[in-house]
């Protein structure tokens, strides 16, 4: 959109460009491909077959990473979850810990005078 508005002129000649080649290649398709017989229908039917199987098997292949990369970041988030309470339960220790470290102290200071 920004390219639109910046270089008009530059946006129109690629769009006329683009539509040149469809074109073309549209017109050496016909040419080439015997005009409108029926056998070059079915080549281009068969194609498009191919290329909706070739998607669909793309697709699922893409859908089995994401049901892993899913699985993974399930594994990784109950990680980071034991991880968490792990470090709050040292955390509760230390401060534990520390408490009867100073109270230790303070007896023995006590106890020395």
């Amino acid at each position: 959109m920004r390219a639109a508005r910046e270089h008009p002129r530059l946006v129109v000649a690629k769009g006329l460009g683009m539509l040149c080649l469809i074109g073309c290649s549209l017109a050496a398709g016909f040419l080439l491909g015997g005009g409108g017989d029926d056998d070059g229908h079915q080549r281009v039917i068969r194609t498009a077959q191919l290329r909706v199987v070739a998607t669909e098997r793309a697709l699922r292949s893409e859908a089995a990473v994401l049901r892993e990369t899913r699985a993974q970041l399930k594994r990784h988030r109950s990680a980071r979850d034991r991880l968490r309470a792990r470090l709050r339960a040292s955390a509760r220790s230390n401060v534990r810990l520390r408490r009867a470290l100073r109270t230790t102290r303070r007896d023995l200071e006590r106890a020395r005078r």
